[in-house]
């Protein structure tokens, strides 16, 4: 009963670019179900329907019965989870790599065609810092 409006409120947020690492967490997690469950039932033969594709409204039933019933098989929703499941980890993987700059505390580097040269002084690395002894009394 629940399972359609997650998938609308997953869909909705992502398209809002609202609570978008979360709406992808959860839209993934869905997709893996899903490959999971189609991919069982095209193993064990079964005839089932996701009803994603329901063709028969189009009057293309009749005509292409072939690609009707494809398109609705569980083999077909099998590999349409597979290549969605693997975009969803594309995005994950790119949404958390834009994150991880934002989660470290060292300084972007700046990229070498834009560093500023200086103009009449040798560059020279420092010195390294002096030891310094404690004085005791």
């Amino acid at each position: 009963m629940t399972l359609p409006w997650t998938e609308l409120l997953c869909g909705f947020l992502l398209l809002a670019n609202v609570w978008t690492e979360t709406a992808l967490i959860c839209a993934s997690g869905l997709i893996f179900i899903f490959l999971i469950a189609t991919g069982q039932a095209w193993v064990r033969g079964l005839e089932i329907s996701c009803c994603c594709f329901d063709l028969k409204m189009l009057g293309v039933h009749s005509i292409h019965s072939g690609l009707v019933k494809f398109l609705e098989s569980a083999g077909f929703a099998f590999f349409r989870n597979l290549a969605l499941g693997g975009l969803s980890v594309y995005l994950l993987r790119d949404k958390v790599s834009g994150l991880l700059p934002l989660l470290t505390l060292r300084e972007p580097k700046e990229p070498s065609s834009k560093r500023a040269e200086p103009s009449g002084v040798l560059a020279q690395p420092l010195a390294p810092p002096r030891k310094t002894r404690a004085i005791s009394k």
